[in-house]
């Protein structure tokens, strides 16, 4: 190989921020809005009144459908990662062409969440000390899981077929 002495194409970092720590964090929201749906909505934005006391049938059901998704991501990744490094680890341009098929909507889905999230917020007139906690960790953890997927794609520390050349397959 040439550039890098990477033989993975979804090597330790990447492997934790998208098959352990993603997964883990998509299924403790999947858990935290079964649990207590209300508390979570109420916590999405800041309120100009007071929130809810109780959420009406419809907004129940898109609340929880919106963790079942959560919790779908976060299966898919743990399943495809874990089996494209299983399965493909002697065919890297495969198991790379694999996880970019993965990680492309991903990182459609990353830039949507911020700008749907930052629009919806553009309405409160951007009083950022009134935006919940939530909102911040939201941010904070959908900026982190950007930026290792721009990485990623960048192909910082890991197998790229076409910077490395042709893999030989056992």
């Amino acid at each position: 190989m040439g550039g890098t002495s990477v033989t993975n194409a979804i090597p330790g970092f990447y492997y934790f921020a998208f098959g352990i720590f993603e997964p883990v964090l998509a299924l403790a929201i999947f858990i935290g809005i079964v649990a207590d749906p209300l508390k979570i909505h109420n916590q999405q934005g800041p309120w100009r009144v007071d929130p809810p006391a109780e959420l009406s049938t419809a907004t129940r059901i898109s609340v929880l459908q919106l963790s079942y998704l959560s919790a779908v991501v976060g299966l898919t990744n743990i399943f495809v990662i874990h089996a494209a490094r299983k399965h493909l680890a002697s065919n890297l341009p495969l198991q790379e062409t694999i996880i970019k098929a993965l990680l492309w909507p991903l990182l459609f889905g990353d830039v949507a969440h911020f700008s749907l999230t930052t629009y919806a917020l553009i309405g409160d007139g951007w009083d950022i000390a009134e935006w919940p906690s939530l909102v911040w960790v939201g941010c904070g953890i959908g900026l982190y899981l950007f930026v290792a997927r721009v990485a990623w794609f960048a192909g910082v520390g890991r197998y790229v077929e076409k910077r490395d050349g042709k893999h030989k397959r056992a």
